[in-house]
């Protein structure tokens, strides 16, 4: 076993510790005074700091980054909703706490103790297969607009591909996406 120390953490083979959790959260003070500019920026690099968790294959860790640069660049995420949601199932999100939220369940993906219990081992691997599985979809989409510069319009600026019939699976992998969004409160 092969043991790195630093101020920051402690690297073993199979495991990373950190020593101060602190620039990965956001505290409740920072969510609430922090202008918009400033919140999605301290927020972006506190999303960008996971990713040294996110996978050991330099590709994945790529695919997030990718994923990330267009959630919080480019994204429309109010019309993503709304083509996905009709107005009945759509509850109001704040921004703010939804992004927070959306944090907390990135940390948790990729958070593991021997304190933890079994139910807390659980959560913590479901929501690691979620990112998995929303990343892998991300990475199949972007090679499908890389091959194609039209499709970037399709796929993600105007969503038409919700209305088409044609990429039934992916629509339904957004809906539920969606769905889940307004469950945990999340933005993923």
């Amino acid at each position: 076993m092969v043991l790195i120390k630093s101020r920051k953490s402690i690297v073993t083979a199979t495991n990373v510790c950190i020593n101060s959790s602190s620039k990965f959260y956001l505290t409740e003070e920072q969510v609430q005074s922090l202008g918009d500019k400033e919140f999605l920026t301290a927020s972006y690099r506190r999303f960008l700091r996971m990713r040294q968790f996110i996978s050991k294959r330099q590709m994945v860790k790529e695919s997030y980054t990718t994923y990330l640069r267009y959630k919080f660049k480019i994204e429309d995420f109010e019309l993503k909703r709304s083509k996905l949601l009709s107005v009945s199932g759509m509850s109001a999100m704040d921004f703010r706490s939804s992004v927070q939220k959306s944090l907390c369940f990135l940390i948790k993906a990729f958070s593991i103790s021997d304190a933890y219990s079994k139910d807390m081992i659980d959560d913590s691997h479901k929501c690691k297969k979620i990112i998995k599985n929303l990343l892998t979809v991300d990475y199949h989409r972007n090679r499908i607009i890389n091959r194609s510069s039209n499709m970037y319009q399709y796929y993600r600026k105007d969503f038409t591909f919700f209305t088409d019939g044609q990429n039934i699976g992916l629509k339904q992998f957004e809906e539920n996406l969606m769905r889940l969004n307004e469950c945990l409160g999340t933005r993923l």
